[in-house]
């Protein structure tokens, strides 16, 4: 199962997805956050069984797709090129919809929301969306007992440990860790981890990398770890839907 996920992943997918998980809904332009909500529950399996390097493309299609598609805005008054919202029916309800839309997921385009004077939400959308981000916020962490490993690069509390990522403003990740034994923490394949830095309650502590994890060992009850790295800036472009666009990434 997990051999034939992956060559779907690694081939047929590519063909209908960008590098930041957008699927065209059918012959496009809008893209789904469901579909990408599917992606990344498939890379979170991948990840979790053998093939950690998938994790960077999970934290890729959250920051740039996923979290960009949930609608937050509940102050929209007008429809279409600034139309006025249809009077209520006894079918549809028009009142107060943005407030009630707050959370949902909405089509997105390549390079930016739908116009957002005009809410498109969809229920599926909003389902797989959701269960791609409650994966995600599941697989952050992995409790191994004698060790914490950090997956995913994003800030969480847990009785065992306190994240608070500052991706992607700065390359930043300051952890405290709340009982004693090793930490390992996975480190995005864009940092050159020779300019990685790190510190253990303050002081300098020395590197050690386990694959692409950052192993510190036998901290003592509590800790605080904090590691810094560059965040890179790259121009690219990439082509969707037949449309070429200038990309310009900031770590990822």
């Amino acid at each position: 199962y997990i051999t034939k996920m992956k060559k779907i992943i690694d081939t047929g997918v590519w063909n209908i997805r960008s590098k930041y998980g957008l699927v065209f809904e059918g012959s496009g332009p809008r893209g789904e956050a469901n579909c990408a909500g599917d992606i990344v529950r498939a890379e979170i399996l991948l990840a979790l069984h053998g093939y950690p390097e998938y994790f960077n493309d999970v934290e890729r299609i959250v920051r740039n797709h996923l979290l960009a598609s949930q609608f937050l805005n509940p102050y929209i008054t007008t429809g279409p090129a600034g139309a006025t919202i249809p009077k209520d029916t006894n079918d549809n309800i028009y009142t107060n919809a943005a407030i009630r839309a707050c959370g949902g997921f909405a089509f997105t385009l390549p390079n930016d929301l739908v116009d957002l004077s005009y809410v498109d939400l969809a229920a599926d959308l909003v389902e797989g969306a959701t269960s791609g981000l409650i994966d995600v916020w599941n697989a952050i962490l992995t409790d191994e007992g004698s060790a914490l490993r950090v997956n995913l690069l994003f800030s969480k509390t847990t009785p065992v440990i306190e994240i608070r990522s500052y991706i992607p403003a700065q390359g930043r990740v300051e952890l405290v860790v709340k009982r004693s034994g090793d930490l390992y923490v996975r480190i995005p394949n864009y940092v050159n981890t020779a300019q990685l830095s790190l510190s253990v309650n303050g002081g300098p502590a020395t590197k050690q990398m386990s694959g692409s994890y950052l192993r510190i060992q036998q901290l003592a009850n509590p800790s605080t770890v904090v590691i810094e790295f560059e965040q890179t800036l790259v121009q690219d472009q990439e082509t969707i839907g037949g449309t070429t666009y200038d990309v310009q990434w900031l770590g990822d």
